[in-house]
Formats: C-alpha cells, sequence, structure tokens
C-alpha cells in the first residue's frame, strides 16, 4: 500500500500535536513581532543555544586545574610539561584536538555576540518604553538574566587561565576581600582543598545555567502573558496580526545568518590566548565589555570595580520606577532620552581611556 507524502507527513504532525501541543505556538501576535528590533531578544537566546553546544563540547577536553604536574603532563600534554593543566589543556584544544580551534574560537565570538545583541536588545526595550507597567518585573527579570551573561563572559575569561585569565581571577579575589564576608566563596580559604579556578568552572557549567534558565522560562512567560509592547511608531492598536509560527520562522533565519557571520570570524580569527600565567604582575586589560570598569578602577581602585557593578545593576533595576508615566514616545521622555544618552556617552568614554591608559595596578594577591 503507497502512502502519499503529505498524508504521511499530516499524521506525523498529528501524533506529535496530540501529545506536544505544537498548534499552540500559532497564537497570534501583532506583524511589528517580526521587525528587527523585535527579533533581537529571540537571536540572543539562539546564540546562547550555540554557547551551551559549543560548551559542552570543549569541555570534554577542558581541564580546570591551575597547577603544574609535569609527570601527568608528560603523557597528556607532551609539549611543555611546566605548563599549567588549564593552559596546557587549551593549548591542546586549539592545536590537536580536530576542529578545536574552531569550536573555541565559535565559543569566543558567540560570547561577543551576546554581548552585543543583549545590549541592542536592552537599548530597544528603553527607547520604546517596554518597562512600564504592567510590564516592570519583566524588565528587572531580562536585566538579572543580562548581568548573569556578562558572568558567563567573566567567567570565561578566567578559565583560559592565560595571564589575562590569572588576572582577572587575582580582581576576582581582591572584590571578594573588599566585601568581607559576602565574597568569602571567592577566596581560595573557602575550600582548601579544591583550586579556585576549579570553582569558577563549576560556576561557569552549572550555577549561572541553573541561574539563567528559570529567570529567561520566567521572561517568555510574561511576554506571553502581557503579548508585546506597541511601539510609538505604531499609531494604531488595529494592527495586523501575524501567527507566532511566523515570528519563529524569522527568529530562525536571522539567528541562522548571524550564527554563519559568527561562524566566518571564527575561522578568519582565532580565539586570543596568551601566555602562560605569571603571578604578581599586572599587563593585560579585560575584554571589551569591561573596558570602562577598568578605567573607574584606575580611578578608585580595585573599590571601583564593585561600587561600578554595583551602580549598573541598581541603575537598570530603578528605570521602571524612575519613569511611572503611561507616556512611550521618546520625545516626550525627555529626562529618560537624556539619561540613555549620558550613560551611553560616559561608556564610550570610559571604554576609550581603559583601552589607551597604561597599567598603574600591580596585583598583591597571587591566585
Amino acid at each position: 500500500m503507497t502512502i502519499s507524502s503529505p498524508s504521511f507527513f499530516r499524521r506525523i504532525w498529528r501524533v506529535l500535536d496530540e501529545r506536544l501541543s505544537l498548534s499552540g505556538l500559532a497564537y497570534a501576535i501583532p506583524e511589528h513581532g517580526n521587525t528587527l528590533p523585535f527579533l533581537l531578544g529571540g537571536t540572543a537566546v539562539t546564540l546562547f543555544i550555540v554557547q551551551a553546544l559549543t560548551g559542552i563540547l570543549l569541555a570534554q577536553f577542558y581541564n580546570p586545574f591551575p597547577v603544574t604536574e609535569p609527570k601527568a603532563q608528560a603523557g597528556f600534554f607532551p609539549h611543555n610539561p611546566n605548563w599549567p593543566l588549564a593552559y596546557a589543556s587549551i593549548w591542546h584544544i586549539v592545536n590537536e584536538v580536530p576542529f578545536g580551534a574552531f569550536l573555541r574560537s565559535l565559543h569566543f565570538w558567540t560570547a561577543n555576540g551576546i554581548v552585543v545583541v543583549l545590549g541592542l536588545h536592552l537599548i530597544r526595550n528603553y527607547i520604546t518604553a517596554t518597562y512600564k507597567r504592567p510590564r516592570e518585573l519583566q524588565w528587572m527579570i531580562g536585566v538579572l538574566a543580562g548581568i548573569i551573561g556578562l558572568l558567563f563572559v567573566f567567567t570565561g575569561t578566567m578559565l583560559k587561565w592565560d595571564q589575562e585569565g590569572l588576572e582577572a581571577l587575582e580582581h576576582n579575589v581582591e572584590i571578594g576581600e573588599f566585601v568581607g564576608a559576602l565574597g568569602y566563596w571567592f577566596s581560595p580559604e573557602f575550600a582548601v582543598s579544591i583550586p579556585l579556578t576549579v570553582r569558577v568552572y563549576v560556576a561557569h557549567i552549572a550555577i549561572l545555567p541553573l541561574l539563567i534558565v528559570p529567570l529567561l522560562l520566567t521572561h517568555f512567560y510574561l511576554i506571553k502573558r502581557f503579548g508585546l509592547s506597541t511601539p510609538f511608531w505604531i499609531r494604531t492598536f488595529t494592527a495586523k496580526m501575524l501567527p507566532f509560527t511566523s515570528h519563529l520562522k524569522r527568529l530562525l533565519l536571522l539567528g541562522a545568518a548571524v550564527f554563519a557571520i559568527l561562524a566566518v570570524l571564527s575561522l578568519a580569527v582565532a580565539a586570543p590566548l596568551g601566555q602562560p600565567p605569571v603571578e604578581g604582575i599586572e599587563v593585560t586589560k579585560p575584554l571589551w565589555p569591561f573596558l570602562w570598569i577598568f578605567a573607574i578602577e584606575d580611578f578608585l581602585g580595585i573599590s571601583g570595580i564593585f561600587y561600578g557593578s554595583i551602580a549598573l545593576f541598581i541603575g537598570l533595576m530603578i528605570v521602571p520606577l524612575l519613569d511611572r508615566s503611561s507616556e512611550v514616545h521618546p520625545r516626550k521622555r525627555m529626562f529618560m532620552m537624556g539619561l540613555l544618552i549620558g550613560v551611553i556617552i560616559l561608556w564610550i568614554v570610559l571604554s576609550i581611556y581603559g583601552l589607551i591608559a597604561p597599567h598603574q595596578v600591580l596585583s598583591e594577591h597571587p591566585g
């Protein structure tokens, strides 16, 4: 008996739909949901999935221990048995694991792409006043997820355990000591039997994912619950409605395009890996998302990193409290728009300063 293809696929669809309720994805959303500004959040999630997949593959070859074990390394990493295991394992990934260099570069550039996309997503939501009632909690949860995204980048920097990674960990320890008991988890004394880099690795692959996934799911639920906000450039509430499945197709196409760009970039520009770490010196600068805080440290010392980070977090969280009116047009929210422009200019100025400023601080707490 011959079964026609359309009938066969319809049967498969019915079986899956009955058990997974896939037809529920066809709920209506406004047409502007398919425009680029409203696809940024979903694109960031797509890139986060790429990060998870590449991270799982890289974890199969990575050793988080920062110590040197010449006898062990003579068998596993014979190229230089005096390198720390963490650094030697990354050298092994880049130079000896099939496609390892590409996977590591894709992991690195995707992380950069997530920071860029999340930044644009944040600015779009701010300009269109998505933080207003009843979406205040949706904004705050998005801010928390974004902060965790930056922590992924920061912890990932430490894990490569070159000179930049060591200095990042030293800053981490110094901040922990500065805040006292609240920062005890960041100190080597918290668990003397386990190197701090191992606990950072656990945070990177387990703790941070466990924190961000529930936040993202709640964020998605609130978007579904309250729908997409109506931007100021749409003057009518009778906009054309489209099924969510069309939005999902656009999102997958955009995600595929961004992934292709990042893949080409990963083939063309390798992820950086500096020299093996040397304790007690500071000769590197952080990745570009953290240059602004490097500049603040230059002015205020290690306390500047703590207070600058807290100021960023609190400032973003209280945005819904600063603008309680129902007005959404930027021209009628001049104070909020001026605040946004001022923060962007300050970030650019501090980042440029951080890029060109000479090193003035020696580390006092080698990891």
